[in-house]
């Protein structure tokens, strides 16, 4: 067949690659969001993951942090070269101390508690 007789489409050609072009713009701009998104939400987490680090560390006692190699003035220093590894390790602290229930003394013969016998 001769080629002036045969019809191309070229503008729609055009058209339909221009809208593939600017559907993978916008996609890219939609994953970019994305990962802003989560590079913002992992920094919060690792932020606060190094404020609990430095709060349990804080709460220990001087001994405690030295027999670790620590001293109380290199507590943010140290945490600030953790690792998000070490990062999401669970802090242990000593327990504070709770109110617990008043127990009764028990006289050393009787089943009574000491306040009910007589004096």
């Amino acid at each position: 067949m001769h080629p002036f007789l045969i019809f191309h489409d070229y503008l729609g050609f055009r058209k339909a690659h221009q809208r593939r072009q600017q559907q993978r713009r916008e996609s890219n701009l939609l994953l970019r969001a994305a990962q802003a998104l989560r590079g913002l939400a992992q920094n919060m987490m690792t932020a606060h993951r190094r404020r609990r680090m430095i709060a349990a560390l804080e709460g220990m006692d001087d001994r405690l942090l030295r027999d670790i190699g620590l001293y109380r003035c290199n507590i943010r220093e140290v945490v600030e070269s953790f690792s998000d590894r070490e990062l999401s390790m669970r802090p242990v602290a000593a327990a504070l101390p709770r109110s617990e229930p008043q127990r009764t003394v028990r006289a050393a013969n009787s089943g009574q508690p000491a306040y009910l016998q007589a004096a």
